[in-house]
């Protein structure tokens, strides 16, 4: 965050000081500081592109497109309903908890099953998961298996709702079944296809991934939900559609700010004092389909003049008594951040619904 105040600060120096100021001086209207802001803009946004590829470790754009099947997902088509219902201009948050709070925050990442690789029998019932050594080296807080089961092809009516055992089993790399992790009874709808939900221990993904145990043997799971001597559990290798996958909650931990309530300029207002401003980021118009959710917010922009009467400015301003009430004194920039939440799949093909700080302006202040 520090890094993107200080950019903020010198792409004001280099802007404001000259467009916006010579525009005030040859119009106090203030009609060419719009096309100065405009300018400003365009290099903001550039900036907050650069920031969110930073805060999400990533050097460039994954170049990766989610398949049309993916929304099938519930809690991604969850999510990107409740998008739907709000205006970007709402900036897709939450209320804010209180100024100085430190919040254990989470990070959740869906792991999609695919088929075996291409070197393993094909035919095998098995899902297959791809673990990037980012989500492997997190503190997992909890996990679980969702798997879709599918209608059975002969059920009666007037037993539609029944008790159907999960049973879901290690497979390893030469076909053979090794422990079973999970086994959980679930009252289901015979009547209609849905997801159930499995809870799997954090210590059977740890020795996946750290190498005791048969991890360097483990393969993916099987799942067996039977009814009447049928398997209801659908794997990567009979439905394209409605995919078996993993969701891990990692803890990250960092403090935020109370959300402060700042009046919004608009570009008729012609104001030349620092103001806050709409900035919308589109990530569809600029390329960037790695992310899912949503499509474009409003991160907000400063801009405008500080003069010594600006009643947000900075305590770290110097000024002294001896100065005009007109000159223009320190640099116009955010003083308060919100966050946003991004749903995005990286280079591995895993989903992540990633809470990203510093990334709404919510007040100006002069420094």
């Amino acid at each position: 965050m520090y890094l993107g105040w200080w950019l903020a600060v010198l792409v004001c120096g280099l802007l404001h000081r000259s467009w916006l100021t010579e525009a005030w001086r040859n119009n106090h209207t203030c009609h060419s500081c719009a096309e100065a802001r405009d300018q400003f803009a365009k290099i903001r946004l550039e900036q907050i592109k650069r920031e969110i590829l930073e805060k999400l470790g990533l050097d460039g754009p994954p170049q990766v497109r989610p398949s049309e099947g993916f929304p099938s997902i519930p809690q991604v088509a969850k999510y990107l309903r409740s998008q739907v219902r709000r205006d970007i201009h709402s900036s897709f948050l939450a209320d804010e908890p209180a100024y100085g709070t430190v919040e254990q925050k989470t990070e959740q990442t869906i792991i999609i099953a695919e088929r075996a690789p291409v070197r393993y029998n094909q035919n095998w019932l098995v899902g297959h998961f791809r673990f990037s050594n980012e989500i492997m080296s997190k503190s997992l807080r909890r996990a679980f298996l969702y798997v879709f089961l599918r209608k059975p092809s002969n059920f009666h009516f007037e037993s539609r709702i029944s008790t159907v055992q999960v049973i879901v089993r290690e497979v390893l790399k030469d076909g053979k079944y090794g422990a079973d992790v999970a086994e959980r009874k679930r009252h289901i709808d015979l009547g209609r296809e849905a997801y159930v939900q499995i809870p799997l221990r954090i210590d059977d993904l740890q020795r996946w991934w750290d190498g005791e145990g048969p991890k360097n043997e483990f393969l993916g799971l099987y799942v067996e939900a039977l009814y009447r001597g049928e398997n209801l559990a659908v794997h990567p290798q009979q439905d394209p559609i409605n995919l078996m996958y993993m969701e891990l909650t990692s803890i990250d931990e960092w403090t935020r700010r109370k959300r402060s309530s700042t009046e919004m300029c608009t570009r008729e207002m012609n104001e030349p004092s620092c103001c806050l401003y709409s900035l919308v980021v589109d990530f569809e118009a600029a390329g960037w389909d790695f992310v899912i959710a949503p499509k474009l917010y409003d991160a907000h922009m400063c801009s405008g003049e500080c003069r010594l009467h600006h009643p947000d400015r900075s305590p770290h301003s110097k000024i002294t008594s001896s100065t005009s009430k007109n000159t223009v004194s320190g640099c116009c920039h955010p003083s308060e951040y919100d966050p946003i939440t991004l749903v995005y799949m990286t280079e591995e093909k895993e989903v992540k619904i990633k809470e990203v700080p510093g990334m709404i302006a919510r007040r100006c202040a002069c420094a």
